[in-house]
């Protein structure tokens, strides 16, 4: 006589599979069943005979596209297999309509997907795509010195001006800021002590008549 296999914690997966009225936090190694649990609480979500909620009203997160994919795949299948054991369930029904557009995918996607519904509202150009990493880093000194330009003194930027800088060539700064900045300890940082550039240049100047 064969008997089937539960794992020793099978009531914690059945609780999280059965109870949708409340938050689960799942803390698991690799390979042990979280996206398989995850799995089943979105098909008991959709399933449900009293209040079924609908795919495409979901957020399945993960990490990466990797695992976005599998999991959407596995959501098919598992929908798939309850619709052919229970083909009049219109919930089901429904969830596979939806599957390919639900949800499914890392943070990145899902905010991309509410943004490119309100494009217009959000006033982004219409096709916009998402910046790779160094793309982002140059749109975001890029920003900086445009911030610059707007809020800076007219006193600190004349200094600037004294000094023969321009706001654009501050951006190989604002670059390497961005680089180093989760290795930068904010309360380590001490505000520059003011430079009195009048004060130097006089004393630059009494120098210079002395020889």
């Amino acid at each position: 006589m064969s008997t089937s296999y539960k794992p020793f914690d099978h009531d914690v997966r059945e609780a999280v599979r059965r109870e949708l009225g409340r938050s689960a936090f799942i803390e698991a190694g690799a390979g042990t069943g979280k996206s398989t649990t995850m799995v089943s609480r979105i098909l008991s979500m959709v399933a449900d005979d009293s209040d079924p909620v609908p795919l495409r009203d979901v957020a399945a997160i993960t990490f990466t596209e990797r695992a976005g994919d599998e999991l959407r795949d596995k959501v098919r299948d598992a929908l798939v297999a309850r619709a052919e054991a229970d083909p009049s369930h219109d919930g089901v029904g429904h969830a596979l309509v939806d599957v390919d557009v639900a949800v499914i995918g890392t943070i990145h996607s899902f905010a991309l997907t509410i943004l490119r519904e309100h494009v217009v509202a959000g006033g982004l150009p219409l096709g916009f795509e998402v910046a790779d990493g160094s793309g982002a880093a140059k749109a975001r000194s890029r920003h900086m010195v445009e911030v610059w330009a707007q809020r800076l003194p007219d006193e600190d930027r004349q200094h600037l001006i004294d000094a023969g800088i321009s706001l654009v060539q501050l951006r190989p700064l604002s670059e390497r800021l961005d680089e180093v900045r989760t290795r930068i300890d904010p309360t380590a940082i001490s505000p520059p002590a003011l430079i009195d550039i009048e004060a130097q240049a006089h004393e630059v100047a009494a120098g210079l008549s002395g020889v």
